[in-house]
């Protein structure tokens, strides 16, 4: 018999070397599950309250209360899978974790998803779809444009159609259209500016 450690699930359960079958499950918290694998990697050790309270709590500040509640409550937790487990507090010295029938602990593989041939062949015909429906959407974007472009065109004599078609044309028009709305933004300003201080009236 062993016990089967969960860490993606902070879970406990004695496992079965012959059949692998588990029994009762055991949850931990976090700083329960902390502190149990800090007693396993020092069996038969004595540890310092301090060193368990910075694996217990990594980067937070507790106090030895909090400690003792969190020992107490795994001690209990772990009796529910053997009674040959001890947790004892050696005052001034730390904690010490016994395990005298060398019970093995062993940590549960996370299991990865499977890739099969399946999966593949739809992920493969998933991203030439979504492929396919890009390039629709750039030629008909592309056929639009030209249609509308051969519309001027058809319309608007040539000098004009030409000027409109040439980048200088609009960088200027957009520089002109920008400069008269500063303008605008100035000269409201201005007046709103002039109404506030009473401006002067004639009359």
């Amino acid at each position: 018999m062993f016990v089967l450690i969960d860490k993606a699930r902070r879970q406990l359960s004695f496992s079965s070397p012959i059949d692998g079958s588990e029994n009762q499950i055991i949850e931990l918290n976090r700083s329960e599950f902390n502190l149990l694998l800090a007693f396993i990697e020092s069996i038969g050790a004595i540890i310092d309250k301090n060193d368990l309270i910075e694996q217990g709590w990594p980067g937070r500040i507790v106090g030895e209360n909090s400690l003792a509640v969190a020992i107490m409550k795994l001690r209990k937790k772990l009796e529910e899978l053997s009674d040959s487990f001890e947790i004892n507090n050696l005052p001034g010295e730390g904690y010490l974790f016994l395990n005298p029938l060398e019970i093995e602990f062993s940590f549960k593989e996370e299991s990865k998803p499977t890739v099969t041939k399946e999966n593949l062949d739809t992920n493969i015909s998933e991203t030439e779809l979504n492929k396919s429906h890009q390039d629709t959407n750039h030629h008909e974007s592309q056929s639009i444009f030209q249609s509308i472009q051969h519309d001027l065109k058809s319309i608007l004599p040539k000098p004009l159609y030409t000027l409109l078609s040439t980048k200088l044309f609009w960088e200027v028009s957009i520089a002109l259209l920008f400069g008269f709305f500063t303008f605008y933004m100035i000269y409201q300003e201005a007046f709103e500016c002039f109404d506030c201080f009473g401006g002067t009236s004639y009359g």
